[in-house]
């Protein structure tokens, strides 16, 4: 019969007619099936190859299923292996325990059939949906930064041999530079909106880590996906990605601006750089992520800072002050 997917089970009883007929009942459904008489067996078992889902029973001498679950997570921490109990113990306290301990589901014994396949599929296809679907939404993005990445340096580097090469009247240096102001500020902001969804992403990974039902599985996975958003550190600050780009393209913009108006913040020379590239008020917000109302409050204190009259435009003293730090 051909396999499900190439699922490996491994079952963990001591009790030989069940063991035999579980593996039996799932050999038959196409299903790979390992089996073990006791704990140590099964962690044996373990070690030789990962199994997808482990069946075990809790009442077995010397080590029993309970001592199991704690020494997988001991022995192989790197291992995300949904368990399932089988146990004719019926008492609250023990499926609390269980549960703790991180077990996904009981087969209460006796069962039919129809209980154990169900309990199996809906466990493999569970620990696969939630995985699979944000490790694939995290290969996206990743992929897609190592692209632009890559798209961003070439660019850099055309940007500065061109640079270097002109040697035209100030008219004709500001058509070029205006041109290429577009094409890194659309650079620019695309990669803040990857940016946005990463950090969208672990917002979504923050609210499934604050579900009550949640496993310890199921929360460990989380939390390693979530140190995976954050090892991607200069995709995880927007500002800081816009500020990269508008350093790289105009180098001496910044530190001049701040050398002439010292009592500047980090965030209103950021505000400065992107007024001076023209962008509006509503990409700002999205930009710093708060409100445009606060972009507002801030151009104001902004202006006040630059020492600039009532009267005076704003975008374009920073426009020209752009032009001056070439």
């Amino acid at each position: 019969m051909e396999r499900k997917r190439e699922n490996h089970i491994l079952v963990i009883e001591d009790e030989q007619d069940i063991r035999e007929s579980i593996v039996d009942i799932l050999m038959l459904e196409g299903y790979s099936v390992a089996s073990a008489e006791n704990g140590a067996r099964g962690l044996e078992e373990i070690s030789k190859r990962k199994p997808d889902l482990i069946l075990c029973d809790i009442m077995m001498p010397d080590l029993d299923g309970f001592e199991v679950m704690k020494q997988i997570k001991i022995l192989f921490p790197r291992y995300e292996i949904p368990l399932v109990y089988i146990t004719a113990l019926s008492e609250r306290k023990d499926f609390r325990f269980a549960m703790n301990l991180g077990a996904e589901d009981f087969i209460t014994k006796p069962f039919t059939v129809d209980e154990l396949l169900t309990s199996v599929t809906v466990r493999l296809e569970k620990a696969k949906s939630f995985e699979y679907r944000i490790s694939q939404e995290l290969d996206k993005i990743e992929a897609e930064i190592q692209r632009r990445l890559e798209s961003f340096s070439q660019k850099q580097k055309q940007q500065e041999q061109e640079l270097s090469e002109m040697n035209l009247v100030k008219g004709e240096l500001e058509l070029k530079l205006s041109l290429k102001e577009q094409e890194f500020l659309a650079e620019a902001l695309n990669m803040v909106d990857l940016s946005n969804m990463l950090q969208n992403l672990e917002r979504t990974i923050n609210s499934e880590l604050e579900r009550i039902d949640i496993t310890e599985r199921e929360k460990k996975t989380f939390n390693l996906l979530k140190n995976r958003i954050r090892s991607r550190t200069m995709f995880h600050n927007s500002r800081s990605i816009f500020q990269i780009v508008f350093d790289k393209t105009y180098p001496h913009f910044s530190s001049r601006l701040m050398a002439v108006y010292p009592k500047v913040s980090p965030t209103e020379i950021t505000i400065a750089c992107a007024l001076a590239m023209d962008l509006s008020t509503d990409n700002l917000a999205n930009l710093l992520n708060i409100l445009p109302e606060s972009i507002r409050k801030t151009k104001y204190r902004l202006k006040q800072r630059l020492e600039l009259k009532k009267d005076d435009n704003l975008v374009e003293y920073l426009k020209q002050f752009k032009m001056e730090a070439i």
